[in-house]
């Protein structure tokens, strides 16, 4: 946890000494447990599981996701380059790939011609 903080300060001074204030925040938590009561809108998700844990599974957290992202936003996704690729939930498309040794890292990006035009749960209620 204290090296994810270190990055996340990192990345934010960064971010000030070019003039952008980004909102950061960093859970202690199952992504499950995290994704199943999520009322915020993200601009870049990362997804690294274990490698163990099946495509399928993968694919269940990224239909929890793609609700919540913004338009333009990025999810980067992590899975071992000896797996398959996953099939993708029709919510996002993946734009890139890139194999780094045993890594395979996918770039998606909403699809929005197939998310609902339905607000989050909770954000409308959360805005107003």
């Amino acid at each position: 946890m204290r090296t994810i903080q270190r990055n996340v300060d990192a990345v934010v001074r960064a971010c000030s000494v070019s003039g952008l204030n980004p909102q950061v925040k960093v859970r202690h938590s199952s992504a499950r447990t995290y994704l199943s009561g999520a009322l915020d809108v993200w601009d870049i998700v990362f997804v690294d599981p274990p490698y163990a844990l099946p495509n399928e599974q993968v694919v269940e957290d990224l239909q929890q996701i793609a609700p919540h992202l913004a338009e333009g936003a990025i999810v980067v996704v992590e899975r071992s380059a000896r797996d398959s690729e996953p099939v993708w939930p029709k919510s996002v498309r993946r734009f890139a790939a890139k194999n780094h040794g045993e890594t395979a890292v996918y770039y998606l990006e909403p699809d929005a011609a197939e998310l609902s035009a339905e607000p989050v749960l909770g954000i409308a209620e959360k805005e107003n």
